[in-house]
């Protein structure tokens, strides 16, 4: 506990911290929780529909719920940054990669507590609550009875969408099989340099590419529901990973930048900012067309270019808030998200992805026992006791199941050093 809540003073020097990664991480969480409760409280009935209706149709609610949904994007991008930092050093120190400890460090620090609640579903999902709780919950839960190993061979984003046991955790598969075959772009970078970067720049655009081609073969709409779409364009890893590459081309300048600091004249600040804040209004403005009764009037290919574009074009600008952040040039920025009370948030992101799904579907249907009255009020209510909950639940897991792998982990690599 004193572990997870321990602060450190703000960094006044370019340093490994990087704190206002601790900022982007916190914030990143609370917008997955934003997006999963507009997910369930737009498509819930409830008496005065019209009022549903009308706000999933405004401008704040469809940006309030669409652009949240980045936060995905946002964490795959500080992926591919960390490990490849993290590998780049290794390979500096050691002019080797010990790829048998990379793999382990990463087991012990994923699968313990994404065990530990697949174990707590299987055990007490039919004892937990009344016959209606169980009702509401079985097409999230039964797959798990049947499908539980291949969440833990981290494979189950590859299979059929009615058949995956707790959706959400479909990123977790995703991330860990681009951790597992990042020694096939890392060791290259680190051997070639920027000659091998251009190698990771085509295949984010090939990724790019195949989520445009299968937009337009299909004839997908965003708009519209499509299990088959979510499959192709939304779940797999290969459509996904171009957030992650990026990451590591990023990850690879910060390791070749991290004893100076990159200076920025103030021309390049401000073309710099001008263009962050540019992609994010253009990325809001046809979110909100294509997400409202106002794609039909825009052909099928806006949504290609959309789908596949919108992506890197948000990680471009998180590139830049932690670039100017990390080299000092962030201002309020970087002193909002470099705020050390940021720190237990991010140190808890990783329990609460998991567990916050279970917290919602208790709510929920305590909730749906009743009539439901739509408010923008009792959504914002929703949203906030949904994240303290599930920071409550979030700290059990992580002084259950995460903390005292952390301290195995350490045992095992000083042993093996």
């Amino acid at each position: 506990m004193k572990k997870l809540f321990e602060m450190t003073p703000k960094s006044t020097t370019k340093s490994g911290t990087m704190d206002c990664v601790n900022g982007v991480r916190a914030l990143s969480m609370f917008c997955i929780i934003v997006y999963h409760v507009h997910d369930v409280t737009l498509a819930t009935p409830t008496v005065n529909q019209v009022m549903l209706v009308e706000y999933r149709n405004s401008t704040i609610g469809v940006l309030l719920y669409k652009l949240s949904e980045k936060a995905v994007d946002t964490f795959l991008l500080l992926s591919g940054m960390l490990v490849a930092m993290k590998v780049l050093r290794e390979l500096d120190q050691d002019k080797k990669l010990n790829l048998l400890r990379l793999y382990l460090q990463r087991i012990i620090r994923i699968v313990p507590a994404y065990a530990a609640l697949l174990l707590f579903t299987l055990a007490f999902s039919t004892r937990f609550g009344d016959r209606n709780f169980y009702q509401a919950i079985s097409q999230e839960i039964n797959p798990c009875f049947k499908n539980w190993w291949k969440l833990l061979l981290f494979f189950h984003n590859y299979i059929d969408h009615s058949e995956m046991c707790y959706v959400h955790t479909w990123y977790i598969s995703a991330d860990m099989q681009l951790y597992l075959l990042s020694p096939l772009v890392l060791i290259p970078l680190w051997k070639f340099g920027r000659r091998f970067a251009g190698v990771i720049v085509l295949l984010a655009l090939i990724s790019m590419c195949w989520v445009f081609g299968t937009f337009t073969d299909n004839d997908y709409r965003l708009n519209a529901t499509d299990a088959q779409m979510g499959a192709n364009t939304y779940y797999s890893t290969h459509a996904r990973m171009a957030a992650w590459l990026f990451g590591v081309i990023f990850g690879y300048y910060l390791h070749q930048t991290r004893f100076t600091i990159v200076r920025i004249t103030k021309t390049v600040q401000i073309v710099g900012w001008t263009f962050t804040v540019a992609i994010f209004l253009v990325i809001s403005y046809v979110t909100k067309k294509v997400f409202t009764e106002e794609y039909k009037t825009i052909p099928p290919i806006v949504d290609a270019f959309y789908e596949s574009l919108h992506r890197s074009f948000w990680t471009f600008c998180l590139i830049w808030i932690i670039f100017v952040c990390v080299n000092g040039y962030g201002g309020m920025v970087n002193q909002f998200l470099g705020w050390p009370g940021w720190q237990p948030w991010a140190k808890l992101s990783y329990s609460m992805y998991l567990v916050h799904i279970w917290v919602q579907m208790v709510t929920v249907t305590m909730k749906v026992t009743v009539p439901v009255y739509f408010t923008v009020y009792g959504l914002l209510q929703s949203i906030f006791g949904l994240v303290g909950l599930s920071a409550l639940a979030g700290i059990v897991w992580s002084v259950a199941f995460e903390y005292p792998f952390f301290g195995i982990e350490k045992v095992l690599v000083n042993k093996w050093k």
